[in-house]
């Protein structure tokens, strides 16, 4: 059968398993042209109680803190967001699966526990957890965005090890989300299961790989979501979705159990992370993963033995010296658009004023030489796996658009390597690092802020500048997208004449960037920013945040 109609069939069994009484009038859904705000139809929509709003407005922490005292129940928690995840996806096309009545099933068995013990069963008693289709679970299909995987896929046998971890903390999973094809786009388009769109602006991105869970958490149908990031596929849809989201150290968060359609390709590790509404909340995440009783490295020796709170720390966290934050403008190539430039140079001004912290300028490093040497890691078979599994396929799915830039138009085109020519690569690589390394220590910075992307969420099919993000994989270094707080605004985010005539490109890049640019195409896109901390220094990370955000929300 052609790769459409197995599309249709498949995208229609999605829809066959959301609740009749989550269903959207249709006069509802033909009333929403392109570009429409749908952020806040679980609100104006009816299909939701006063309770399951406000349960579906509460961080995961407050939720945890609310089920253990028994104000919610664990069912009337699950329930709530699989209304509003099960909206979200009538109207951003986010979900490749969705197994509410097995959810609920699991949190009345909770309910039982809580009640007969007095106890929640872990940490997580009650919370839903939304899962990108990589992350295996036990009955479910993972096919990882291409029709011909689907049409073959065998359900899990088992759970991925971070899903399993989740669940014995009490966590409760309830679908799965959308991916591009290939899994390598900063955007959420695929022939399979169709194009995810931003809940602000359905004009615009909702972020990738992990657009699916950006969509689902930007319209807040689940309190954390889990993510994987290669090239920045959790930080994009945090960012374009005004979300937390972190890209860990590598080898600290299990990844066994997470597909990849290229398994035993390592040159570049992708990475499961978290995404989330607050920064305790990634907090929160981690300690529960890297726990001393969950300790997933006994059961996955490629992870590092080092329990949260036990990574490597800054000296400025013993109280001898004020945090050292290095700030990036831009990345040397592609300067970031009206928008991010005034988010940043907000929270710096802010910074500075407050004197807690001290902000110095940083330097961007050999960009454009990192963007070349990663993605020809990316592709050692010169993209050979995908052309197996679109166009050379039996269902001859053919390549999407962004797929075809990223192997022949990014670059140089990518091509089948020798061994002895990914050995140099990966020579190259370690030699990338050092020298990366080297510049950091030079700046003597304990973090970076910089953009996640020289844009807000883009319009679809423009996202095309990787390397605020995949950098940071390039060179393993722990980042975090976060929320400014500001949204694109049509007056002091336009471009003045006086900026068109003083404007010189720093590159090619830069100029397509910056010819595409108008504040209408963004309208109401979230703006975020980008916090990085040295390899291994995670926990760093998340206090300079910590100590950030509250200089950045504290009012003046």
């Amino acid at each position: 059968m052609a790769y459409a109609a197995l599309a249709e069939q498949y995208q229609q069994q999605v829809m066959d398993k959301l609740p009749l009484s989550s269903l959207l009038p249709r006069a509802t859904l033909d009333a929403l042209p392109p570009g429409s705000d749908v952020s806040g139809l679980p609100e104006s929509c009816g299909l939701l109680s006063a309770k399951q709003l406000e349960i579906t407005g509460l961080d995961a922490t407050e939720l945890l803190a609310r089920i253990a005292t028994k104000e919610f129940s664990s069912v009337e928690v699950v329930t709530a967001f699989g209304i509003r995840t099960a909206i979200a996806h009538q109207v951003t096309c986010c979900l490749t699966d969705f197994f509410i009545d097995e959810a609920i099933a699991a949190a009345q068995e909770l309910d039982a526990y809580l009640a007969r013990t007095g106890k929640t069963r872990g940490p997580l008693h009650g919370l839903p957890i939304s899962a990108k289709d990589q992350v295996e679970l036990i009955g479910k299909i993972t096919s990882l965005g291409f029709t011909s995987l689907h049409s073959t896929a065998k359900p899990a046998t088992s759970n991925a090890q971070l899903a399993q971890i989740l669940i014995d903390a009490g966590a409760v999973f309830f679908n799965h989300t959308t991916l591009p094809q290939s899994i390598m786009h900063l955007e959420c388009n695929s022939f399979l299961w169709g194009r995810t769109l931003l809940p602000f602006n359905t004009s615009l991105s909702a972020g990738g790989s992990s657009g699916g869970e950006g969509a689902v958490l930007g319209m807040r149908g689940a309190p954390l979501g889990l993510g994987t990031d290669i090239g920045g596929s959790v930080r994009s849809p945090a960012a374009n979705n005004g979300l937390y989201g972190l890209r860990p150290t590598a080898s600290r968060v299990p990844n066994a159990g997470v597909r990849t359609y290229v398994p035993g390709r390592d040159s570049i590790l992708g990475i499961v992370g978290p995404l989330c509404h607050s920064a305790r909340d990634i907090e929160l995440f981690m300690s529960v993963v890297l726990s001393s009783d969950a300790k997933p490295w006994r059961r996955d020796p490629s992870l590092l033995e080092m329990p949260w709170r036990v990574g490597r720390m800054g000296g400025w966290q013993e109280g001898g010296r004020r945090l050292r934050v290095g700030v990036m403008w831009h990345d040397g190539e592609v300067r970031p658009v009206r928008g991010v430039e005034r988010a940043l140079k907000g929270a710096v001004e802010k910074l500075r004023k407050s004197g807690e912290v001290e902000v110095v300028d940083f330097e961007p490093w050999k960009t454009r030489e990192g963007w070349d040497l990663i993605r020809q890691l990316y592709f050692p078979d010169g993209g050979r796996r995908i052309h197996q599994l679109t166009d050379e396929s039996e269902v001859e799915e053919p390549l999407d658009p962004l797929t075809q830039w990223l192997l022949a138009e990014a670059g140089p085109p990518v091509r089948e390597l020798s061994i002895h020519e990914l050995w140099e690569l990966n020579t190259r690589r370690e030699a990338y690092r050092k020298g990366y390394q080297a510049h950091w220590f030079s700046q003597a910075i304990d973090v970076l802020l910089c953009p996640v992307a020289p844009y807000p969420a883009p319009p679809h099919g423009e996202a095309k500048w990787w390397a605020y993000t995949s950098q940071f994989n390039l060179v393993d270094y722990p980042a975090i997208a976060f929320p400014s707080g500001l949204t694109v605004d049509q007056e002091l985010d336009a471009i003045t004449p006086d900026d068109a005539a003083a404007y010189v490109p720093l590159s090619e890049d830069d100029q397509l960037v910056h010819d595409g640019y108008h504040p209408k195409k963004y309208a109401n896109a979230p703006i975020s920013l980008q916090l990085v901390a040295m390899r291994c220094h995670d926990e760093e990370l998340m206090d300079a945040l910590v100590k950030i955000e509250g200089i950045l929300k504290r009012e003046e």
